[in-house]
């Protein structure tokens, strides 16, 4: 099953498409009322730049999560990776567009366990799908001390949202080195 069979697009943001999802023939947007977003050029551009000072100047963000976090590419890791923005940290996936779209992202164990379709459902029940470039976020952040339980959460913009996370994670570092 291809990632286009198994998610129906819910709003399509057909401006400059990322060379990787092009291809593949997926258009920006949000998917399942925002279980997935394919993130066009401008929204990977602007989700990532206070990550650069971890992710490097190469990384491009292909897709964001209901809650936030960030799948992306390395160009010099040549590797798709996945951003945890509430820990600071990334995690190998695969190597190939393909796989990542195709099998990997339409597996239903990553459905539950990594795009947390149980809690999307329930936040989704609870503030209502969410528009393109919009994310379910917990206040205070899990990183702060939140708990991620479901009324905890609100909806917010993605691009501010991954700005703070990563000014944030990256003070934290700075501190924890200084220590």
């Amino acid at each position: 099953m291809s990632f286009t069979d198994r998610y129906k697009i819910s709003e399509a943001h057909d401006i400059a498409s990322l060379d990787i999802t092009e291809r593949l023939g997926i258009t920006p947007g949000s998917y399942d009322n925002g279980l997935i977003s394919i993130l066009d050029k401008r929204l990977s551009e602007a989700v990532l730049k206070s990550w650069r000072w971890l992710l490097g100047q190469d990384a491009i963000a292909l897709a964001a999560t209901a809650t936030g976090d960030i799948f992306f590419w390395s160009q010099g890791q040549t590797s798709i990776y996945l951003l945890e923005a509430q820990l600071g940290q990334s995690t190998f996936v695969d190597k190939e567009a393909d796989y990542f779209f195709n099998t990997f992202l339409v597996n239903s164990d990553i459905e539950e366990k990594v795009l947390k379709k149980p809690q999307f459902e329930l936040l989704n029940a609870r503030l209502g799908n969410l528009t393109y470039g919009d994310c379910y976020i917990a206040e205070p952040w899990k990183m702060l001390g939140g708990s991620e339980n479901i009324d905890s959460f609100s909806t917010g913009a993605l691009d501010v949202y991954l700005s703070l996370t990563g000014q944030t994670i990256h003070q934290i570092m700075v501190k924890n080195s200084a220590a």
